[in-house]
């Protein structure tokens, strides 16, 4: 009787099949994970910059820029914020200098959309420019 020692086509073809299936599934995974994660970068940013401009008022009785000024780097204003390494953010004063508005783009993932904090909403980030 013969004995055979290596495996058929048929074995090889599924197990091939199985790790085909696998790295998809993988590759799909990590891809909605690091969209996820740029996502959560910007939204910290902004309600990091947020924190940092309420703590300036506060001791200061006014937020930091030109009333109705240019749009600027929060880095710019003193406020002792240091920057995220994936994310910039603009920052603008409005013309009423009661009020604010910060966006936040990727730099990792520069296809998702931008997130905004608008002061004068309720103050939680979303996908809604400023108005």
């Amino acid at each position: 009787m013969k004995t055979s020692r290596g495996f058929t086509l048929i074995e090889i073809m599924l197990v091939l099949a199985v790790m085909a299936v696998l790295a998809s599934i993988t590759i799909f995974a990590f891809g909605n994970w690091r969209e996820s994660v740029a996502n959560n970068e910007m939204k910290n940013e902004l309600t990091t910059i947020a924190t940092s401009l309420k703590n300036y008022r506060n001791f200061n009785n006014t937020y930091p820029g030109t009333a109705g000024g240019p749009t600027v780097a929060p880095t710019t204003l003193g406020l002792g914020y240091t920057a995220g390494q994936n994310v910039v953010s603009e920052y603008r004063l409005r013309a009423d200098g009661n009020s604010y508005c910060i966006k936040a783009t990727s730099t990792a993932i520069p296809a998702l959309s931008a997130w905004y904090l608008d002061s004068a909403t309720d103050g939680a980030p979303s996908h809604t420019a400023c108005s």
